[in-house]
């Protein structure tokens, strides 16, 4: 299949040594390219599967590791102990990816430990040690000064 993509296209993607493929400064470029479109087709994705299952009722959370393994999972499984009924997904990313699920409407809200400038979102202090929730623009939580895990 990558043979016949760059036959089409008319260049090497890849660098084939002894049956590893190591990318092309051309494949890196084309890669950078159309890495959006792979998270727009995630978004997608996402939302075909909540309209298939009816889980808008789904609290959607994303976080960095450092803070999602640890204090948020526990208070998830906290909370969850209280109130079984309530579905909760926690997604576990990068910071910039956090922001950008967000941003993109792929989780209600994100949680890490970097308040950044970055239009359409506000970052919120939360009372779990030094952390932020990322929360978009007109989003409810938007009001609180504070926000309580």
């Amino acid at each position: 299949r990558i043979k016949h993509l760059e036959s089409q296209i008319g260049f090497e993607l890849f660098k084939r040594d002894k049956g590893k493929l190591i990318p092309t400064k051309e494949a890196s470029v084309l890669y950078s390219e159309v890495e959006g479109m792979f998270f727009l087709f995630r978004l997608i994705q996402q939302k075909i599967v909540e309209l298939k299952e009816a889980t808008s009722g789904t609290l959607r959370i994303a976080s960095t590791p450092s803070v999602g393994n640890t204090i948020v999972a526990e208070s998830i499984s906290s909370f969850l102990s209280g109130h079984p009924e309530v579905r909760i997904s926690l997604d576990i990313s990068k910071t910039e990816e956090v922001n950008d699920q967000v941003f993109h409407g792929l989780c209600d809200f994100g949680i890490h430990t970097m308040a950044m400038d970055r239009p359409g979102l506000q970052f919120k202090p939360t009372r779990l040690a030094e952390m932020v929730c990322a929360v978009p623009i007109g989003h409810s939580l938007e009001s609180q000064d504070k926000i309580c895990l």
